[in-house]
């Protein structure tokens, strides 16, 4: 019996091919490559993420002049009652939205006023609005929330 031949048949030729140096640096992904499609991926994240932020906070602006909107109604029901203003109510009567806080709620003879803030991160622009109710007419609005 003698030793196998060194010669392979074409139908296993694949099993037995052998893969140079730069076949096996070409079937991979370099480096730069890989660090290119991390820097446009953070520029996408960096463009998108201050759009949603900015939606969230219109939001919260929009929660805050809705309550202040809803104690506008509130005040003056209670001033058609009563012939005065107050500054608390039954919680069926009017309650803020979670994560609003009426703040700065003070009565005078001819009006009354109050701030909204809204429970959240601080941000670069104000989370607050103001409302005003003067029925003398000599300063403020007319039950006109205002959200700065």
């Amino acid at each position: 019996m003698g030793w196998p031949s060194r010669e392979v048949s074409p139908k296993k030729a694949y099993l037995t091919r052998r893969v140079s140096g730069a076949d096996l640096r070409r079937s991979g992904v370099t480096l730069i490559e890989v660090l290119m499609v991390v820097v446009l991926l953070a520029m996408a994240v960096a463009i998108i993420l201050p759009q949603f932020t900015g939606r969230k906070h219109h939001g919260d602006l929009n929660t805050m002049r809705e309550d202040l909107s809803r104690l506008v109604e509130a005040e003056q029901r209670y001033f058609a009652s009563h012939g005065a203003y107050t500054t608390s109510f039954p919680r069926e009567q009017f309650a803020p939205s979670p994560g609003v806080t009426i703040t700065d709620w003070t009565t005078t003879p001819t009006g009354w006023s109050a701030s909204a803030s809204h429970a959240g991160p601080p941000s670069a622009t104000p989370n607050s609005c103001h409302v005003t109710v003067d029925t003398s007419g000599h300063t403020g609005g007319y039950g006109t929330p205002i959200c700065p």
